[in-house]
C-alpha cells in the first residue's frame, strides 16, 4: 500500500524547490540538499501514513511533529 507514482513525483518536485529555494536564500548547497531529503521523506512517510491508516493520518502525523518539537524547544 505505497502511494501511487504521481504523487511521489509531486512531492519530490515540491522538495526540490523547497531546497533549491534555500540555496538561493541560504547560499549553502549541503544545507539546502539535506533539508530537501527531509523534506521528502516526511511527505514519504506521511503519503505511506494515509495508504496504511486512511484518510487524515498524515494530518496526525504532522500534528505530532508540531507537539514533539514544541516540547524539545521547551527544554
Amino acid at each position: 500500500m505505497a502511494p501511487d507514482r504521481a504523487a511521489s513525483l509531486g512531492d519530490l518536485s515540491t522538495a526540490a524547490v523547497v531546497g533549491a529555494t534555500l540555496c538561493v536564500f541560504e547560499r549553502s548547497l549541503p544545507y539546502a540538499a539535506g533539508v530537501a531529503v527531509a523534506f521528502f521523506a516526511l511527505r514519504l512517510l506521511a503519503d505511506l501514513a494515509e495508504a496504511a491508516i486512511g484518510d487524515y493520518a498524515d494530518h496526525a502525523l504532522s500534528g505530532l511533529l508540531v507537539l514533539a518539537a514544541t516540547g524539545y524547544a521547551q527544554f
